[in-house]
């Protein structure tokens, strides 16, 4: 039988079979039973003897665990009665060392490799940081390496003739090391809750993993997205030589507010922070069990090893972060210094910055994956053993997502808001919208205003039935008489701060309803008119917080209303719809009384003449379909001509603004010169920080407005040229011109004989040239004739005409150069001032007439009572019959401010005629009439009204400086008798000093 027992040693227990099994170990001997009774006997007592020792090794093993957990329990039980003793003992350190004990080794259980991290919590934003890190490195490689480094040559030179968009390689770099910056944050989180909450630790990142990984993503995006706004293309580094390598530029600058260098440094060290405390958290809980473990290894000499190993992976976090963060700082120095110099127009160190770009990039956020990969063994595993991870289905079936979306729709019958799905309330049986801002966001029958939804009060959308609310609430919807307008639909119309109401409605702001009438202002204050609808101006919506109205009006907080100030610091600028002069579309017209801003007075075979919007100025009829608007588009927007580019040298190329050629877009949205050339290829003058000396200069070059047609005048081509050199008529924008007079007109003219007729303005300063240079006129200056702004050329040896900005017209280049068929509509005849002989056709900063250049951007002309943004806007509107010059321009064009944006006349001057007249005391010592201590003209109606050494001027109602000459009771009038006769039935009165006699008014 002894050759037949095998005594189990530790661990072995679970190999004992039956003996009829084979052994085929070397030396054993193999069982073969016999047909002898005997032998059944014998193997049934071998198997008893064999379960009885079994039992037997297994009581004395259990007997062993048994003895030796009491052994460890006495030991810990004296080591913390020893501890009672120290001062400052804690009673529950006993229970919290037991839980550091587990904790502990759950924790070199993973790092031993003893559990496998594939599946663990932090296999999976290892495995996402993998390959975001993956996707970073390729996209890097391809968009800044190869072109930058001159791989590929041919691949970019074929993008950049092309101009291939690349701003989505742009987009991915950026959005991919955002993204690497949160994992990198995510994963020290995770290191940390593994140590302070090892229970739970799994069950937690198991559970709220994919909303992390989620909500990671959608940062990253939300902090990248501007950079899909705009266009990026590759252009050589050094135009000379392809091989030298590519760069990524914009050639638009939609999101110009967005620094990609500057949002990359600031969230590098907002996450270097984080990540930082994280990493010394994880460090101090590390020695803190470390330190423990050394005080238990005082008594025992258990865990020797294990502390050995734990004592390497500590060393090799601690290494891993501080590489870590060193990496982010250098990034974080790196984004900043590029931020700045580009901020800055340093494009000379901004591209030495891009050119090492790679290189920081290589040096500092890849290689951290690589690191982590080094000091983490279960990643290593999981990795070789990469798998898939999948997402768990959410639960719930089709059915309910598909009854829940169909309840969602607004206007669905319901019970309660659950039945109205997300983003919606049920009232009145109808789901309706929870979140609302204007009543257009609202179905029919139902207005936004606040309310009771579900358990809290916010703004939504309710049912609104006009009849009931009367008459049950007694409300008066258009308080001052008026009632509610109905559509054709026969359904309320409702207004807000962008939808107007329709033909003469007004808004009721505390309902968004449409009025035929309502009281707008208290007395004896009026309201604000707004120049486009030509109704009040509204700066309170019910429930939407109140706008600020413009200076010396405030918001009637009943009405709703800008109503003027009481006593106002200003003059009055509110334009009385009923005293508005000009016809509205569609209204008959004269040629006389002219139309509206951007109407024309189109007439069919002289009668029947009607108020028309002007397409080919961009003007298209308004919401209200009485008054023309101008349709203004910035660069990248869609157009359909040039005059809706509202950018200084722009134009509409395939149905986009953009930039003339010579011309490339700034941060402002504007187009800037490319270069600035003077004649023979010189230089301009720059100053001490290397920017183009301005300077301002007049010229002869000047620019009118008038709306005066010569009688059946029609030009060509060749009359055109004519015109221009004679200089006595003006020069149209149209070659061509078949129609009759519409209310303005640009003319342009050059005539060195004119030098000497221009009006010098002692008030405003120009700037000056050195001796070596002269300033060559460029920019024309709103409101002054004559005045230019323009730049410092040295003064040229030879004369070969060049355009100052831009590039000329193709048909006016060497060696003839000329304007012969220059195309004034965009562009104008160019002579240099000092020594031109030869023009050239160069372009206008503004294609349409009727713009104005200001600071690099096309604005509308305004007239009075029109909105306006700066006073250049404001022009005076008289109907001139005749080139007049330029000392009577300055009272049409000049003696008009944008006051509170309205084009308005400043103090001492009056409104006559379309323009500002300054006021002239015509009695008295004369010069301009008496003000008051707010800068206002003292007004009167009797001399008794005006203070002591004044009196009063009847014709023009304001008290001027001087004695009065007439008898107690009147006036003079400024007129002398004629034959003893005074016209308008005044009487003639002879002066104390008999030398003169005078006509009075009486004063009554």
């Amino acid at each position: 039988m002894d050759n037949f027992m095998l005594i189990p040693s530790e661990g072995n227990e679970s190999n004992m079979m039956s003996l009829d099994r084979s052994n085929k170990a070397e030396g054993s001997r193999v069982l073969r039973p016999k047909k002898v009774p005997s032998s059944l006997i014998r193997e049934s007592f071998s198997n008893r003897l064999r379960r009885k020792e079994n039992k037997s090794v297994h009581i004395t093993r259990n007997f062993t665990r048994k003895c030796l957990a009491r052994k460890e329990n006495k030991k810990r039980i004296s080591f913390e009665n020893q501890q009672k003793n120290v001062v400052g003992y804690d009673e529950t350190r006993s229970e919290e060392r037991i839980k550091n004990i587990g904790r502990n080794q759950n924790i070199n259980r993973v790092k031993e490799g003893r559990v496998s991290r594939g599946n663990t919590p932090l296999g999976r934003p290892k495995r996402s940081r993998s390959l975001v890190d993956i996707l970073s490195y390729v996209v890097f490689t391809f968009h800044h390496r190869f072109p930058n480094y001159g791989i590929l040559i041919s691949v970019y030179e074929r993008f950049s003739n092309n101009q291939v968009d690349v701003r989505a390689f742009e987009f991915l770099r950026n959005f991919t090391t955002i993204v690497k910056l949160i994992l990198t944050l995510i994963l020290n989180l995770n290191i940390l809750t593994s140590i302070i909450i090892p229970m739970k630790h799994k069950a937690l990142w198991n559970k709220y993993l994919i909303i992390i990984l989620i909500v990671t993503f959608l940062i990253a995006f939300a902090l990248t997205w501007p950079i899909l706004c705009d266009k990026m293309c590759y252009i050589p580094q050094d135009t000379r030589d392809i091989n030298i390598g590519f760069r990524a530029k914009w050639f638009s600058n939609n999101a110009g507010w967005y620094n990609s260098f500057l949002v990359m440094s600031t969230l590098s060290l907002i996450f270097l922070i984080l990540t930082s405390i994280v990493n010394s958290l994880i460090l101090y809980f590390l020695i803190k069990i470390k330190l423990r473990y050394k005080k238990i290894q005082s008594r025992t000499n258990l865990y020797n090893q294990s502390e050995k190993n734990k004592y390497e992976k500590e060393k090799k976090f601690f290494i891993t972060a501080l590489i870590c963060s060193i990496g982010q700082l250098i990034l974080i120095v790196d984004n900043y210094v590029s931020g700045v110099f580009s901020q800055k127009k340093e494009y000379d160190k901004f591209y030495v910055m891009v050119m090492i770009f790679p290189i920081v990039n290589d040096i500092t956020i890849f290689p951290s994956m690589w690191i982590l990969l080094f000091t983490c063994k279960p990643l290593r595993k999981a990795l070789c053993s990469f798998k898939l991870w999948r997402i768990n289905k959410i639960s719930g079936n089709h059915n309910v997502f598909d009854a829940g979306l169909v309840n969602s729709i607004l206007g669905a019958i319901c019970r309660t808001t659950k039945d109205c799905g997300f983003g919606n309330f049920c009232s009145d049986r109808k789901c309706r919208k929870d979140n609302c801002a204007t009543n257009q966001e609202c179905q029919e029958g139902e207005l936004c205003f606040f309310g009771r939804v579900d358990t809290q009060y916010k703004k939504a959308c309710f049912p609104f039935d006009i009849e009931s609310t009367v008459q049950i609430n007694s409300l008066q919807l258009c308080p001052g008489g008026g009632t509610p307008i109905k559509t054709k639909g026969n359904i309320y119309e409702t207004c807000d701060y962008t939808n107007v109401c329709s033909g003469s409605g007004i808004c009721n702001p505390n309902y968004g309803i449409c009025c035929t009438k309502i009281r707008t202002c208290p007395i004896p204050s009026k309201p604000l008119i707004n120049s486009q609808n030509r109704k009040p101006l509204i700066c309170q919506l019910r429930g939407l917080p109140s706008i600020s109205c413009p200076i010396g009006s405030i918001c009637h907080n009943v009405t709703g209303f800008c109503c003027s100030s009481e006593d106002p610091q200003f003059p009055n600028i509110v334009i009385n719809i009923k005293e508005y002069s000009y016809s509205l579309v569609g209204e008959t017209c004269s040629k006389e009384k002219g139309c509206g801003t951007g109407a024309s007075c189109e007439c069919s075979k002289g009668v029947n003449c009607k108020c028309v919007c002007i397409k080919e100025m961009g003007y298209s009829v308004d919401s209200t379909g009485k008054h023309c608007k101008r349709t203004r588009r910035r660069l990248q927007e869609r157009c359909t001509t040039d005059v809706e580019c509202s950018s200084a040298f722009s134009q509409c190329i395939m149905n986009k603004c953009t930039c003339k050629p010579g011309f490339e877009k700034d941060s402002n949205g504007g187009c800037i010169p490319t270069n600035y050339s003077c004649l023979n290829d010189a230089k301009p003058l720059k100053d001490d920080k290397d920017r183009i000396q301005s300077c301002t200069t007049y010229s002869t070059r000047s620019t009118y407005y008038t709306g005066f047609y010569p009688e059946s005048t029609k030009l060509d081509d060749n009359y055109l040229i004519d015109v221009i050199e004679r200089n006595n008529i003006p020069m149209y924008s149209e070659p061509v011109i078949d129609r009759g007079p519409i209310n303005l007109t640009k003319f342009e003219f050059d005539d060195y004989e004119e030098l000497n007729n221009i009006v010098v303005r002692d008030d405003i300063a120009t700037e000056d040239c050195p001796d070596t240079h002269y300033c060559v006129p460029v920019f024309d200056t709103p409101k002054t004739p004559n005045l230019y702004q323009g730049f410092c050329c040295p003064k040229p040896s030879k004369n070969i005409p060049i355009c100052p900005v831009g590039l000329p017209h193709h048909s006016s280049i060497g060696p003839n150069f000329g304007c012969a068929n220059c195309p004034f509509d965009q562009y104008y005849c160019h002579s240099d001032p000092l020594y031109g002989s030869k023009d050239i056709c160069c372009p206008k900063p503004c294609v349409s007439p009727e713009d104005v250049y200001i600071d690099g951007n096309c604005y509308p002309i305004a007239f009075y009572g029109e909105s306006c943004l700066f006073d250049d806007q404001c022009m005076g509107r008289k109907k001139l019959t005749k080139i007049i010059p330029p000392t009577s321009l300055f009272d049409m064009i000049n003696a008009m401010d944008c006051i509170k944006n309205i084009c308005s006349c400043p103090p001492g001057w009056i409104h006559e005629d379309g323009a500002c007249t300054k006021l002239e005391c015509k009695v008295g010592i004369k010069g301009s009439p008496l003000v008051n201590s707010d800068g206002q003209i003292m007004s009167c109606n009797r001399t008794s009204d005006c203070s002591q050494g004044s009196f009063c001027d009847h014709s023009i109602g304001a008290c001027c400086k001087g004695n009065n000459r007439c008898p107690s009771g009147y006036a003079e009038t400024g007129e002398l008798c004629k034959d003893r006769q005074c016209s308008n039935g005044n009487i003639c009165i002879t002066t104390r000093n008999r030398r003169s006699k005078i006509c009075c008014v009486e004063e009554n």
